[in-house]
């Protein structure tokens, strides 16, 4: 992954998926609920762009749903499932 910054000062993650689309991991300039937390800390833009399709393809995270993310793939890495340990897919998304 590529870090750089935007013309607004915002940090940029590129890189390209299995399928060759370009992929973004971008700060957000939205600063939700979190007293005292800057703009950049607050929410993510996470998605694959299309040319000449800005935006279309990310998904605007707060920092709960980063977590969340977080926790599953950091749990699919170590096991191959997305469900923790006392979950089961009934109990998941309800």
């Amino acid at each position: 992954m590529k870090i750089q910054r935007t013309e607004r000062g915002f940090e940029i993650g590129t890189w390209q998926d299995a399928n060759g689309m370009q992929c973004e991991l971008q700060q957000s300039s939205a600063t939700g609920d979190h007293c005292g937390t800057p703009p950049g800390a607050s929410f993510v833009w996470l998605g694959g762009r299309l040319e000449g399709d800005y935006g279309s393809h990310r998904m605007h995270l707060s920092r709960e749903q980063v977590t969340e993310l977080y926790n599953r793939l950091d749990t699919w890495l170590k096991t191959g499932s997305f469900l923790f340990t006392a979950e089961r897919l009934d109990d998941v998304g309800n």
